[in-house]
């Protein structure tokens, strides 16, 4: 499953335990769930910029380098991992 698609998965769980919220506002175990939420959706929101901040100083290697062969593995490798 690619990146994109288990964020909108968090944002789907957030949205539920706001609706929750909106009934129980005091439910622990919810707002437990929601802080979980929000941080796995951070970590992987991270991940994804930093991910392409890398395909793209990979792309400006393979622009400007004379060994283009180690720059193309890298980039292969990262795309395969997407």
């Amino acid at each position: 499953m690619k990146i994109g698609a288990i964020i909108q998965i968090w944002y789907g769980a957030i949205a539920i335990y706001d609706t929750v919220l909106k009934f129980a506002p005091n439910d622990l175990k919810t707002l437990k769930r929601k802080g979980f939420a929000l941080e796995k959706l951070s970590k992987l929101q991270l991940s994804q910029q930093q991910y392409t901040e890398a395909i793209k100083a990979l792309k400006q290697a393979i622009a400007s380098s004379r060994n283009t062969e180690n720059a193309m593995t890298s980039y292969g490798k990262l795309f395969v991992k997407s």
